[in-house]
């Protein structure tokens, strides 16, 4: 098994694991709104479809362009997981993104010329929003 295809499936866990914890907020409080469980049977299926455009279809052609376009993507990546960071962390979809726009640039880090600030930016931003997806939802308190 690939590389690209474990920390896809690695992504998809994650992601799933962070909006599988939005379920006991809703499903364990009694007055739980019937929109509440209808988003998170929407929300845990996007996380693992987006997963898995993004690592099999996405990333594979973003790895074929020259390493100043793939920089530039990761880091597109990256922003648009910090910009879902916080809205909607419960979804997993900050996970996803920054998740992928890290990756982007860890199978580039061999690769000469591809050293740059953007990749750097790129990686670390990325890691940041992964971590801090799954902080919030860990400690996130539930509200009464």
């Amino acid at each position: 098994m690939s590389l690209r295809i474990q920390i896809g499936l690695i992504t998809a866990a994650l992601a799933s694991g962070a909006a599988l914890i939005a379920v006991y907020p809703v499903l364990g409080d009694q007055g739980a709104k019937g929109d509440q469980v209808k988003t998170l049977l929407i929300t845990i299926p996007a996380a693992i479809v987006i997963s898995a455009v993004l690592f099999g279809w996405a990333i594979p052609k973003v790895l074929a362009k020259e390493a100043s376009k793939r920089a530039k993507l990761a880091l597109t990546s990256s922003v648009i997981g910090l910009l879902l960071a916080v809205p909607v962390f419960w979804s997993g979809l900050g996970i996803v993104f920054g998740m992928s726009g890290a990756f982007l640039t860890m199978e580039a880090r061999d690769e000469p010329g591809d050293r740059s600030r953007i990749t750097k930016v790129a990686f670390w931003l990325g890691a940041l929003v992964v971590a801090f997806n799954l902080l919030i939802n860990i400690f996130e308190p539930v509200s009464d």
